[in-house]
């Protein structure tokens, strides 16, 4: 199966567990436009800075999901690539679809089922 994007896979993960973008928005009162900007990997979107990693952590602590690796996964594409590698190194880990060429170690982006995986960059 070919590894879809950050608001791709969160949206997935939403669709699996059968929980509606209203639902995150009831239990978090996060502004549905920001969630479906998230799911749509429109970041430019979203309000910016600590608060888009407040979106972040509420939409996946609704959903069951690890938030540190969520939030490192939505951090990461603005990271340099020395930090991604002493992130690695240090046991933050990413999901595969934001892992560098190569990486032998990127299997499954994060579920609440997988618990801490196989994940770098």
């Amino acid at each position: 199966m070919s590894m879809g994007t950050f608001g791709e896979e969160l949206r997935m993960e939403r669709l699996n567990r059968g929980i509606a973008l209203e639902k995150i928005t009831e239990v978090t009162k996060i502004n549905p436009r920001h969630l479906r900007a998230l799911e749509e990997n429109e970041f430019r979107v979203l309000p910016g800075g600590i608060l888009n990693k407040g979106i972040v952590r509420g939409y996946v602590n609704v959903l069951g999901l690890d938030e540190l690796d969520w939030v490192h996964a939505f951090n990461a594409p603005t990271l340099p690539p020395a930090i991604c590698s002493t992130m690695t190194a240090t046991g933050l880990n990413l999901p595969q679809t934001l892992a560098g060429p190569g990486c032998a170690r990127a299997t499954q982006p994060p579920s609440a089922s997988s618990g801490p995986g196989p994940f770098c960059c």
